[in-house]
């Protein structure tokens, strides 16, 4: 997952199947889905192939470039490997969410809600997995007033807030498997909701502490 061929891959993987395919779509696919699993947008069959194809292209090219415009590119070097696993994680994660969405459309016998709450749950612990690992940076990691502030804060709160995403993203996994599906949309919700302040309010209590101290 750190090598930088693998988004490309994926993403001709992505295109790939969308050609073997096309021809069994039907002319309209869903697009988007309710709190049940069930379609309530449609959309043409030639949007719906290239749209998570050409999303996850965007995401290739202009997150590597985006750290060119960062005042703290400097410190890119020292979590490059991070830096790839990361775009490709979210690569990974399009394509997956790409198949099941064209298996959907083709007839497969998916719950969606269970199969992409599996997949962002996973998505949610591989990311807490290398969280410590980021270093101060203006676009990717977890940015607030306090983190960007001091290098310090930024250090503890990436390494307890990955721990507190990790352990989220098995929530998510768990919940989705054993809950219906419709309880199930509601838990990834309030985890990752709930994670997200978690580490916001996480990220101040460790600057008041430092500071206090000082």
């Amino acid at each position: 997952m750190h090598s930088k061929w693998f988004a490309p891959l994926v993403i001709i993987a992505m295109l790939i199947f969308s050609a073997v395919v096309y021809n069994a779509l039907p002319a309209q696919i869903p697009i988007h889905w309710d709190a049940t699993g069930q379609p309530d947008r449609m959309g043409d069959k030639f949007f719906g192939v290239l749209a998570l194809p050409i999303t996850s292209l965007i995401i290739m090219i202009v997150l590597p470039g985006l750290r060119m415009l960062d005042p703290l590119r400097a410190s890119y070097s020292l979590f490059e490997d991070t830096y790839r696993f990361l775009i490709n994680l979210l690569v990974a994660f399009f394509g997956f969410v790409h198949v099941i969405s064209l298996g959907l459309a083709l007839g497969w016998d998916i719950n969606i809600n269970k199969v992409i709450g599996v997949g962002l749950g996973l998505m949610f612990a591989l990311l807490g997995n290398v969280f410590a690992r980021i270093r101060p940076n203006w676009f990717m990691g977890i940015r607030t007033p306090w983190t960007l502030s001091d290098s310090e804060v930024w250090r503890v709160t990436h390494r307890v807030g990955g721990r507190i995403m990790f352990v989220a993203g098995l929530a998510m996994i768990v919940m989705s498997l054993l809950l219906p599906a419709e309880l199930a949309v509601a838990v990834l919700l309030v985890c990752a909701l709930g994670a997200s302040v978690s580490i916001l309010v996480y990220s101040y209590v460790a600057w008041r502490r430092l500071h206090s101290a000082a």
